[in-house]
């Protein structure tokens, strides 16, 4: 019976385990720019949980939602069902060429074989084999943020609500309204219908020259994990306030023909100002952050209208699809950038329009991707990739990109080093050795140069990163990994009231270690250090060390999960990133700096089969008095 349990245990995890992938990308990707919120995919995830993803009907955009799946899993997943037929048992995965049991492992909990709703049942079917989420979500502070959340997926149906605001902020705002409030409702997979969304959206186009508003990784530990590939259209179920489309949107799927469009008016945050010789008003930037706590901030809520419409059309044959996408932002008020060199090619205007041509084809053992785009004063960005499984134990992959210094794009999110795709320049090289069953080799190298400047750099930069990792996994209950990282790039400085440009120096390390040594019990330690170095100035280093431990007793109604940190740096350019689990959908990625520790302790309740209770505390302490925080969650999921 005991060893029955492990089976389970090691087959379907925790939830902690099974977000593993989600968690690397987020807490690499935290390194080199801030974190985009993830929460939507972690809801999907959950969902798939709950009710699996049918292998046996699922085609490339169902499977690109999974972070660990690159296009030659997809693709020899579509190619075995058509040479062998349906798959008649999840483990069956196990004979997909390419597909080693590592990856099985990961996918099982899922997926399935069942047979799927058709929509030639009823509406009422539909509804009634759906699945209800019903969230809230706040702390115990007398300033208190607050989430209330409800979403309703079936096969062919969906429609939610989210409502929330942040800590410090008033949920009816004078002049402004709710907080925030967003909404969707939409049908999908019914007929040539791929999806209809009506409400609250996401777009993505390509490789994410133009536009890309959905999970967007750069440089990770997973060196595989370089191609865009969600949908072109998804309802939107998170909360940036800033980061959606608001109104309605469609994606049609024929034969070989996709066809795509959409059309949005919505408000954006962004500083408004008033020329004091002439009167006219203008939006000197945009503003992301989503926080309307002060008076400032809330002047500068939803003072931009924006419209934006664009469509796509696309062919495919076998593992073979083009496309051509076209979109067109119209703001209320035109964009005038402060008077600085660096902002020479700088969006201006009320329009921003960008025309552009996406691809992707695999043929044996070569996967190629990339995008070409224009905009509308006719300069260039370009972005091309490829995959090569060269040996079962061996992949490489490559991105070669060029953004022109006059290129732009609103809300783009393409692979570069730089947030927005525009004026850069290099080339990335990923590498990944199963060296033995238990033991991976994986490395990137990726060189850039900006052909023009930056802010706050007077001058066109370079960089250099250099990654390499190895795992060891020599069971099931085990993973020992230690990493090395290295980075030199140019950036400004100043030295003796003179700017100047010179040379950062970053290297850090890591040293992770996880086992299960019994079945009701998780481990985990690190160790990490970082060192930076520029012209000028002395060496600053980082350290930071901690120890989590996860609980899940097989027979009891609750779990738990709790850490404790130490941590030490000189200053915040020496931080470490790391991150926490939390209540479920919510997982943050903070910096840590300064001398300090930091502990805390989550909780989650099975009250019914249906209701969920989840609590976290925490406690801060870097040399100030030490701040207690507390966040609970409750969850009906049917």
């Amino acid at each position: 019976m005991r060893k029955l349990l492990w089976i389970l245990v090691l087959i379907y995890g925790n939830g902690y385990a099974q977000q593993s992938d989600q968690v690397r990308l987020m807490e690499d990707q935290a390194d080199v720019e801030d974190v985009k919120e993830v929460e939507e995919d972690l809801i999907q995830l959950q969902g798939f949980l709950l009710r699996p993803l049918n292998l046996n009907r699922a085609d490339q955009e169902d499977l690109a939602v999974f972070p660990f799946l690159t296009p030659f899993h997809i693709e020899q997943l579509i190619r075995y069902r058509k040479l062998a037929g349906d798959l008649v048992h999840v483990l069956e995965m196990q004979a997909i060429p390419g597909w080693d049991p590592g990856l099985v492992r990961k996918l099982i909990p899922y997926a399935t074989v069942q047979p799927e709703l058709t929509f030639r049942n009823t509406v009422q079917d539909n509804i009634r084999k759906g699945s209800h989420l019903l969230l809230f979500r706040s702390s115990l502070s007398s300033q208190a943020g607050f989430l209330a959340r409800y979403h309703f997926t079936s096969p062919k149906l969906q429609w939610g609500l989210n409502t929330e605001k942040d800590a410090g902020e008033k949920y009816l705002q004078a002049g402004k309204g709710l907080a925030f409030v967003s909404g969707h409702a939409g049908l999908r997979n019914m007929g040539a219908i791929r999806q209809l969304v009506v409400g609250d959206f996401i777009v993505n186009m390509g490789q994410g020259l133009m536009l890309w508003q959905g999970r967007a990784v750069r440089k990770t530990a997973m060196p595989m994990a370089i191609k865009r590939q969600l949908p072109f259209l998804l309802p939107y179920k998170s909360n940036d306030e800033n980061r959606f489309m608001r109104g309605v949107g469609i994606h049609l799927a024929r034969k070989r023909l996709d066809l795509g469009f959409f059309l949005s008016a919505n408000r954006l945050d962004a500083n408004r100002k008033v020329d004091t010789a002439t009167g006219a008003a203008f939006v000197s930037s945009f503003l992301n952050t989503g926080y309307h706590r002060t008076e400032d901030e809330l002047a500068d809520k939803n003072v931009l209208g924006h419209i934006a419409s664009g469509g796509m059309l696309g062919y495919r044959s076998g593992s073979f699809r083009v496309a051509a996408n076209v979109i067109h932002h119209r703001f209320s008020l035109p964009v005038v950038r402060a008077g600085e060199l660096y902002n020479m090619y700088a969006a201006k205007g009320r329009d921003i329009t960008n025309y552009g041509i996406q691809y992707h084809n695999t043929w044996r053992n070569i996967h190629l991707f990339g995008e070409c785009s224009v905009d509308g004063q006719g300069d260039l960005a370009g972005l091309q990739g490829v995959m090569v499984s060269a040996d079962p134990r061996v992949d490489f992959s490559l991105v070669a990109r060029k953004m022109s210094r006059g290129y732009r794009s609103f809300q783009g999110n393409a692979f570069t080093e730089s947030s927005d795709p525009s004026n850069e320049e290099g080339i990335y090289m990923g590498f990944s050795y199963r060296i033995r069953p238990m033991l991976t080799l994986d490395a990137y190298a990726d060189h850039y140069r900006f052909p023009w400047l930056r802010y706050r750099v007077d001058a066109p930069g370079w960089g250099r990163d250099h990654l390499v990792q190895l795992s060891y996994r020599p069971d099931k209950k085990t993973l020992v990994y230690i990493r090395y990282r290295a980075e030199r790039k140019s950036g400004a400085a100043v030295l003796e009231r003179m700017k100047t440009i010179t040379e950062y120096q970053k290297t850090g390390g890591r040293l992770h270690v996880e086992f299960r040594p019994t079945l009701e019990w998780e481990w985990r330690i690190r160790a990490e250090f970082t060192s930076i170095l520029s012209s000028g100035s002395e060496r600053e280093h980082g350290f930071l060390t901690s120890t989590d431990f996860f609980w899940s007793p097989i027979d009891k109604p609750f779990s738990l999960n709790g850490r404790i940190m130490v941590f030490d740096t000189k200053s915040y350019d020496s931080r470490i990133y790391s991150f926490e689990n939390d209540v479920l959908y919510y997982n943050i990625v903070p910096a840590f700096y300064g001398w300090g520790a930091r502990s805390y302790l989550n909780a989650q309740y099975k009250i019914s089969h249906n209701w969920h209770l989840y609590l976290k505390i925490s406690r801060s302490f870097n040399g100030m008095p030490a701040r207690w925080t507390t966040r609970f969650q409750f969850v009906f999921h049917i």
